[in-house]
């Protein structure tokens, strides 16, 4: 599973997995997606692996979600297509059988945010900024984050966020159960 776009390092039973697309805020296109769900599959099938910490590369962005300019130039059934590899990832980490960790610093948003909400855990850095923003271009949560966050912060406050697509601060994450835990950036 060689790739540029996913970078993986395995230490101490802990595999690290980095979306590695800093210079477009970690956007997921289609090939980064593909080589992500093969990492996952992969380390889903490693006994030596105990717990899986999802990051995205630079300091910026966890994930900026869908790479809106691929999408844009996509056919309907590939439209179609990368919505089903997006949902079968979050399905995998959902159902990894491990620990899964989202180490948020910076954005996740929109499909970023759906990939951190199948982890079991989520932290993120003080001045991170989350959420569904996928209204604002008349589209919906559809990779399991229109189920997901109402379980994780109650149908109120997930219908808010995500019918507004207000992007919130680490501390209201934290304040809404979006996340277990804000640290400072090392």
């Amino acid at each position: 599973m060689a790739s540029d776009l996913i970078l993986l390092e395995v230490e101490n039973g802990i595999a690290w997995v980095t979306l590695n697309r800093p210079q477009a805020l970690n956007a997921l296109s289609p090939e980064l997606l593909r080589h992500l769900l093969a990492a996952i599959e992969m380390l889903g099938e490693d006994d030596e692996v105990e717990a899986v910490v999802l990051m995205g590369a630079g300091d910026r962005a966890f994930s900026a979600g869908a790479d809106i300019k691929v999408l844009n130039a996509s056919s309907p059934g590939e439209v179609r297509d990368y919505a089903q590899l997006a949902i079968a990832i979050t399905r995998k980490i959902e159902t990894l059988g491990k620990i899964s960790i989202a180490a948020i610093d910076g954005i996740a948003a929109g499909g970023g945010l759906e990939i951190a909400e199948a982890c079991m855990i989520r932290i993120a850095t003080k001045g991170s900024r989350l959420g569904h923003p996928e209204v604002h271009i008349a589209a919906v949560a559809g990779w399991g984050g229109m189920t997901r966050l109402p379980r994780l912060i109650g149908r109120g406050r997930a219908a808010e966020l995500l019918l507004t697509g207000e992007m919130i601060d680490a501390d209201k994450a934290l304040e809404y159960g979006v996340v277990s835990r804000v640290v400072e950036r090392d």
